[in-house]
């Protein structure tokens, strides 16, 4: 743990230093045997291991944003400033000076101990001569006027106007004096929607027409039920809701009526848990496991209820499992069993055996 840390301020010291130098070199080298020490030390360094490394460096293909992508930056810039030829100033024929450029405007250091005078002096004269030389020239060519200036001074030379050749111009076209109407594709027109064949009424469910009398027929005929467009045969109207009422009797009567049933219907409850609400119930027998009833048309039987004060007719669904075949009238307790407290309570009467 402590050699970690001493590791960490390390790093934020020589990062630090990188910082306030501008000098990428005194940032940590972090992997690799030369992890700790800094990346200008490693690339100075000419024991094998550290050239081999540098040599490593100038072709890898170091990821992005890393350490390795740092020093191999720093590498390529050491390796362009030190191959980037040095300026030279021509010197006098004579005995050679080793001069080196110095970033401190230091024209020549040469490594002997012992320089004639005279011929740094005439090194310099020959330097300030090539300046002045080149000064001379600039401005020569400065007092040299535009090509605008001399064209203006120049007498101005007559030129005779330029032939214009004739311009063509095409005939007019004149219009035809008679052109027939152009001929206008036939358009599509669909067929006229003829309008639907007469359905003849839907009729009650047979066993529906043994259980209620003619006046209750009637009604519910033409109100719950509608002929199917295909088959003819009766079905219920999509709308469905849980009560259902005759038509009133008229008030005024042109002709006595036939039977008095026009002046007793009673309501219809129509009870379809699963087809209105779509409520999941499930079989009750322990060998089906629980399996989802199914619905299977309208059932048989129509009871006839006895309220505080009248009469009404109740009517459900039939439901029946697939893997046991057993039916259950949604009516049952088995099914009302299942059902929430907001569904189980809209179903009103308490249904016996006589």
């Amino acid at each position: 743990m402590t050699e970690a840390l001493e590791k960490f301020i390390k790093k934020q010291k020589m990062q630090a230093k990188a910082q306030e130098t501008g000098d990428q070199g005194y940032l940590m080298v972090d992997f690799g045997e030369f992890q700790g020490r800094s990346m200008k030390k490693v690339y100075e360094d000419q024991s094998k291991e550290a050239q081999a490394l540098i040599k490593y460096l100038v072709k890898a293909d170091a990821r992005p944003n890393t350490n390795m992508a740092v020093f191999q930056a720093y590498v390529l810039k050491r390796r362009t400033s030190a191959e980037a030829p040095a300026p030279q100033c021509t010197l006098p024929p004579g005995r050679p000076l080793s001069a080196q450029p110095s970033a401190q405007r230091q024209l020549f250091l040469t490594g002997f101990a012992e320089e004639d005078d005279e011929e740094l002096a005439a090194a310099a004269s020959q330097c300030e001569t090539q300046q002045t030389t080149a000064t001379v020239h600039v401005e020569a060519f400065a007092r040299i006027p535009p090509a605008a200036t001399l064209a203006a001074h120049q007498p101005p030379v007559h030129q005779p106007p330029a032939r214009q050749p004739p311009v063509h111009q095409p005939p007019a076209r004149q219009p035809p004096a008679h052109q027939p109407p152009a001929l206008q594709p036939p358009v599509h027109q669909p067929p006229a929607l003829q309008p639907p064949a007469h359905q003849p009424p839907a009729e009650l469910p047979s066993h529906w027409k043994d259980q209620l009398p003619p006046s209750q027929q009637e009604w519910i005929r033409q109100t719950l039920f509608k002929a199917n467009p295909r088959t003819g045969k009766p079905e219920l109207v999509p709308q469905l809701k849980l009560w259902w009422y005759p038509p009133q009797p008229p008030l005024i009567h042109t002709q006595p009526p036939a039977s008095p049933d026009l002046f007793f219907p009673r309501p219809l409850f129509l009870w379809m848990p699963h087809k209105m609400w779509l409520n999941p119930v499930v079989c009750v027998r322990p060998v089906c496991g629980k399996h989802r009833l199914t619905a299977a048309g309208l059932y048989r039987t129509v009871r006839r209820v006895l309220d505080v004060d009248g009469w009404y007719d109740v009517a459900t669904e039939y439901l029946e499992c697939k893997r046991c075949l057993k039916k259950y009238p949604a009516w049952s307790e088995d099914i009302l069993g299942q059902l929430g407290l907001g569904h189980r309570s809209q179903f009103p009467a308490l249904l016996t055996y006589r």
